[in-house]
């Protein structure tokens, strides 16, 4: 436990408080940021915490060998994998607003009629354009003749979800 207080202690320290500077950095600062406001922004916001945190864990464990310092290298990959899911799944709820306002707007009977007011169609179409452009700049889909198709990469990321879903038995969505 000695070798805990030494250098690896030290390493080990700054990744335990590698979260929660990461997430006040986010709530003061990152989330003023363009670059945040999207799920790929975001993802990587996390990764590269991720990555870090990891790596002065596995230094903790390098420079001060013993089964402490691996446990709680351990711990700390393990917490910052809960943390970032738990982030990542707020920040997706916080997008949600366009689907709380319509369901609202419904429940207060704004709507007149079938129609839906044109602010809402509007936001959807950027919402519906924003995910296009997502997943087309990382490869998954490409425009053809107005017609947006899987691409390889994308039959595979597909073929890979449709595994995930039939692993654990999952026969619909939800």
């Amino acid at each position: 436990m000695i070798a805990f207080i030494e250098v690896g202690g030290v390493l080990l320290a700054l990744a335990i408080a590698g979260m929660p500077i990461h997430f006040l950095v986010y709530a003061f600062i990152g989330r003023r940021m363009t670059i945040l406001h999207n799920e790929r922004g975001i993802f990587f916001y996390h990764l590269a915490s991720a990555l870090m945190l990891s790596s002065l864990a596995c230094a903790g464990v390098l420079a001060a060998p013993s089964p402490e310092t691996a446990a709680i290298a351990a711990a700390i990959v393990a917490g910052h994998g809960i943390y970032s899911l738990t982030f990542l799944e707020f920040w997706s709820l916080s997008q949600i607003s366009y689907s709380r306002e319509i369901l609202l707007r419904a429940k207060s009977g704004a709507f007149d009629g079938p129609d839906i007011p044109q602010d809402l169609l509007d936001i959807g179409e950027q919402k519906r354009a924003g995910r296009l452009r997502s997943l087309s700049a990382i490869g998954l889909i490409e425009e053809h003749e107005h017609e947006w198709q899987l691409t390889a990469k994308g039959r595979i990321a597909s073929a890979a979800l449709r595994l995930l879903q039939w692993l654990p038995n999952m026969h619909g969505a939800g």
